[in-house]
């Protein structure tokens, strides 16, 4: 390849790189968590949820395994009851309940202590887009490094073939190149004690399998 191909062709992968970092506006994604819309819809929102796709930019290519998360609301205190499970070791779960308080029932960001938990957009049938920040300083700001961008979807199935795909991409696109979200992988259900049996005084909230559809 002589040297003025070599130049060029090392011109457009600069290009292609660039063109990858303005699709993704770190301003905006931090200010998001200023930004909350008011607008959930809770019993909508409520419910299984599997965690599908992910980016963390201190950590591109980072691949989790069976995260799912369980959200139910409690309309009289404002309060989401919120189970997150997460795979650690083979056949091993990690399970966390959490109670988070919101200002309003339409209220898209959850705090708690230094972690922010903000439902950035959701068509409530199919997927949520939702930014988790972990290292929420003490002006109650968190930087661009530590926001981890989840899609969480209603079932284990992969989306990039649905029709819904294309508005996923657009709702990670100010903190996540669409491209560099990784697949999380879902073979058990962790965010339950058990397969088919998880309650908080409201009833079985748990699906009994796995299910492609």
């Amino acid at each position: 390849m002589s040297n003025t191909a070599q130049f060029s062709l090392l011109l457009l992968i600069y290009f292609c790189i660039v063109q990858h970092a303005r699709a993704v506006d770190e301003d905006k994604c931090v200010r998001s968590f200023l930004n909350d819309a008011g607008d959930l819809n809770p019993d909508r929102f409520q419910g299984y949820w599997y965690a599908r796709y992910s980016f963390l930019p201190n950590r591109p290519g980072f691949r989790a395994m069976d995260t799912q998360s369980i959200y139910v609301y409690i309309p009289e205190s404002r309060l989401w009851h919120i189970a997150a499970g997460l795979s650690i070791v083979d056949g091993l779960c990690y399970r966390r309940v959490v109670n988070v308080t919101v200002d309003s029932p339409g209220t898209r960001l959850f705090k708690e202590f230094t972690y922010f938990h903000h439902v950035v957009a959701s068509d409530y049938d199919n997927y949520a887009v939702v930014l988790f920040c972990w290292g929420v300083n003490f002006a109650g700001k968190c930087e661009y490094g530590d926001i981890q961008t989840i899609v969480l979807t209603r079932s284990p199935r992969d989306l990039r073939s649905s029709n819904v795909w294309s508005k996923v991409t657009a709702d990670v696109s100010d903190c996540a190149d669409p491209s560099q979200l990784t697949d999380v992988l879902q073979e058990n259900i962790c965010a339950c004690r058990n397969p088919d049996d998880f309650t908080l005084g409201l009833g079985n909230t748990c699906p009994d399998r796995l299910t492609d559809g």
